[in-house]
């Protein structure tokens, strides 16, 4: 398989995994802060500056680890899986 191929599969791996993080972590975070509060929970009061750099880390986190996911299977499927044509 070419590297670029190989390349640009990862690449496309990546943004998929951190948009999906994303939606997810924008999504989860101000979900979990309501949630908590309706049972009772105190919580800190952040601003949206601070929740932030927590949503983008999440889904950061999020892509680095599907490219490890992707580095560590690969070697066992004798390169990036390809999807099947059926």
């Amino acid at each position: 398989m070419p590297a670029n191929l190989a390349d640009s599969r990862v690449a496309a791996e990546t943004a998929t995994a951190f948009v999906a993080g994303l939606v997810g972590a924008a999504i989860a975070v101000p979900l979990g802060d309501w949630m908590l509060r309706a049972n009772g929970n105190q919580i800190l009061t952040v601003t949206s500056l601070t929740e932030l750099p927590v949503v983008a880390g999440t889904a950061a986190l999020l892509a680095v680890t599907a490219v490890l996911a992707l580095a560590v299977g690969a070697p066992c499927f004798g390169g990036v899986p390809r999807r099947s044509r059926l």
